[in-house]
């Protein structure tokens, strides 16, 4: 018997005809990336053209006299030629053209003329008085009036005073010559532009990435509403539901019609936009001489990534909606709140890197922002793409909860009660995509709350760490960390029908199993910190941007806090969240084996992507990770592996912190770049293997 055809295809296929059928959906698709970027480009050009004189053509400039705009033509056309040979103007960028100009009115002063705007400049040519040198020449003095406010009437006079300095400079050095005087002065100089790296003023190419995205969302919009609440209004979603297919295939079909529909503004958007700006002649100012080859085609699958992301949140809002004008509703509040992470990545400031990367939309505008600039980095880069994916996904399954519901076809009471009411799950585990998606979340959310405690702390871009409040550091630090990876993964579990006794393995361990956690823990630091130095790792990592002076900085404040914050609280919170969220559901999927090695790796990832890239890490955690999971599976609960944890940390704290005390008193030396004493190894082997020994004699299944 073969098998019955996937009915996704035919599902996204009728949404999509149905969409592209509707004649609101061409205005949006055709017509507004035909009407808005054209005229944002006539925006963009007058800006530039207010700034750039170059740019603007001929310059209107107002004199009193036929005489007066011939004199200051000739010393005009000579500071020009002086500025070409000293290699400051160059012609292919454009030069300085100005349009002489008489007042319509013989008794209209110059300044008036100015003020009223029918001339840029005004200038003034004083006569000529008695030459100090009695064999010189007269010369005139010149009077520049600008208006002010007017950028292209202030940068052109800026840029004929440097063309009078060079005919009076060029005039100074000859006559000095004449003297046989050297021209050399006491202060040269010479300026030197440098391009920003952060704080410079927001720039047209800032604009352009979250002008790109906002039109791809707006492409979404209204066949998001018109696929559910659309549908909805009009009665025809009752039947589509019980239709022989299941809901979920019906809202995936949905997703892929609002996507493609949204890919295909933004395509629209894309090809509008690159027509006007070299239409326009605006390519050289937004993009620069060299664009990489690369970046069209990575904006372009940039869009498609926020076509998705955008067709997933506007389904699972819409999809709570009863009526077109509630989706609406829904809509407008959420599309406002858009501008304001959008508009945050268009300060200069403002780089991509991990921290940023997992922000939903700013991570979009500032990858965005840097494939157009060509200088994307790649692991931010890698982190801002897979967090939209996850966003996106996690949007969906909470669309997934909504679509169909009785309260949303039939108006009963309870919608969202309905949606946040916990499913029924007879394993007692959340789902996959629950797990998966909420680790990403807990990774997202410590990258994006991670520097408030820097900043209640007092910490800055500063290399030390002198002025840092370092107990408030530490305390925050554990609090972000208690909310993210232990109040999260319990609010998703819950939410996703999953027991927490259960989940998080909170059984009670037993006496034997406690204590091999406890041997464990007393001996495994060491053999990680050996395979570390075999590696050449530890060295690097003690050196690592700040790690060096926040050691010292810790062993002045009492034990028993840094071992609170530093030791216990990230065993809790980290067993907590990969040997219990992670882990469980791996193992009922996967089993023991091969949800230990893939809790172990996302473990050493996480701690990687933590610690901002400091791969050095990812032996020692990972292998640390795998260890713990062992615990974890062997004897059933989470206890004894947070205890191995606890007390693995406090040992490496302690011993940071007792350096001095062991060298002096036990003659036992500690360092990041030497092996451990040999006394110290065979301890920590007999207590890894009576450790094990207990953990494993402590097994039940489970």
């Amino acid at each position: 018997m073969s098998a019955a055809p996937n009915p996704l295809p035919r599902i996204a296929l009728k949404e999509l005809r149905e969409s592209l059928r509707d004649r609101r959906t061409t205005i949006t698709l055709v017509l507004m990336p035909l009407l808005v970027y054209p005229l944002l480009g006539a925006l963009f050009r007058n800006v530039l053209i207010a700034t750039n004189p170059a740019e603007a053509g001929p310059v209107s400039v107002v004199f009193e006299s036929e005489a007066d705009a011939e004199v200051f033509q000739q010393v005009f056309q000579e500071g020009t030629a002086l500025l070409e040979r000293a290699g400051v103007l160059d012609r292919r960028q454009g030069l300085l053209e100005l349009n002489l100009t008489m007042p319509r009115r013989p008794d209209d002063a110059l300044e008036a003329v100015v003020a009223r705007g029918e001339a840029e400049l005004g200038l003034r040519v004083a006569e000529p008085a008695e030459a100090d040198d009695p064999d010189g020449e007269p010369a005139p003095r010149y009077t520049i009036l600008t208006r002010s406010g007017s950028p292209l009437s202030v940068e052109t006079g800026r840029r004929i005073v440097a063309r009078l300095r060079a005919v009076n400079e060029a005039a100074i050095e000859a006559r000095l010559r004449e003297a046989g005087l050297s021209a050399e002065v006491p202060a040269d100089f010479a300026t030197e532009a440098v391009e920003p790296t952060g704080g410079g003023a927001i720039s047209l190419a800032t604009v352009v990435p979250l002008i790109l995205l906002l039109m791809t969302a707006t492409g979404a919009v209204y066949p998001a509403i018109d696929t559910t609440a659309g549908e909805r209004e009009r009665g025809t979603l009752e039947t589509l539901v019980a239709a022989p297919v299941s809901r979920l295939h019906v809202l995936l079909g949905k997703f892929v019609a609002v996507w493609a529909v949204a890919v295909l503004t933004a395509g629209a958007n894309l090809i509008a936009m690159t027509a006007t700006v070299y239409a326009v002649g605006l390519d050289r100012e937004l993009f620069g001489e060299n664009v990489p080859w690369w970046s069209l085609p990575a904006t372009a699958g940039l869009l498609a990534l926020t076509a998705g992301f955008f067709a997933a949140v506007l389904l699972a809002v819409t999809s709570a909606a009863r009526s077109f004008k509630e989706a609406q509703a829904y809509l407008i509040p959420l599309m406002l709140c858009c501008l304001a992470p959008g508009g945050l990545a268009l300060t200069p400031s403002i780089e991509l890197d991990l921290a940023w990367a997992a922000a939903p939309l700013m991570n979009l505008v500032l990858l965005a922002r840097e494939v157009l600039s060509g200088t994307a980095p790649p692991l931010p880069a890698l982190v801002a793409v897979v967090s939209t994916v996850c966003y996106a996904g996690l949007a969906l399954s909470v669309a997934a909860r909504i679509f169909g519901t009785d309260a949303i076809l039939y108006g009963g009471p309870g919608g969202w009660g309905e949606f946040l009411k916990p499913p029924s799950r007879p394993d007692g585990v959340p789902p996959l995509g629950a797990v998966l998606l909420g680790t990403l979340a807990c990774v997202a959310a410590f990258l994006v709350l991670g520097g408030v405690p820097g900043k209640l702390a007092g910490l800055t871009d500063e290399e030390s760490l002198a002025a840092v409040d370092l107990p408030t550091l530490l305390i925050a630090n554990a609090a972000v960390s208690l909310l993210v990876f232990v109040g999260l993964p319990w609010a998703i579990a819950r939410w996703a029908g999953g027991s927490t006794r259960r989940t998080f393995a909170l059984r009670t361990p037993s006496v034997v199993g406690l204590l091999g956690g406890l041997l464990l823990g007393l001996g495994a630091w060491a053999g990680v910190f050996e395979i570390l130095l075999a590696l050449g790792a530890a060295d690097r990592i003690g050196d690592a941007g700040r790690l060096a002076e926040f050691g010292e900085r810790i062993e002045t404040l009492p034990l028993p806090l840094v071992l609170a914050c530093l030791a216990i609280v990230p065993a809790v919170t980290e067993e907590f969240a990969f040997r219990g969220f992670v882990l469980t559901r791996l193992k009922v999927l996967f089993g023991a084996v091969w949800a230990v090695i893939a809790s172990g790796l996302i473990f050493g990832v996480f701690h990687v992507v933590k610690d901002l890239g400091l791969f050095d890490r990812l032996i020692g955690t990972t292998l640390l990770g795998l260890l713990l999971g062992w615990v974890r599976v062997r004897t059933g609960s989470l206890w004894p592996g947070m205890l191995l944890h606890a007390v693995s940390n406090a040992a490496l704290l302690s011993i940071a912190s007792y350096k001095q005390e062991l060298s002096e008193r036990f003659d036992v030396e500690v360092s990041e770049t030497a092996h451990l004493p040999a006394e110290v190894l065979a301890a920590a082997a007999v207590s890894v293997l009576l450790g094990a020994g207990c953990v494993w004699f402590a097994g039940r299944k489970t």
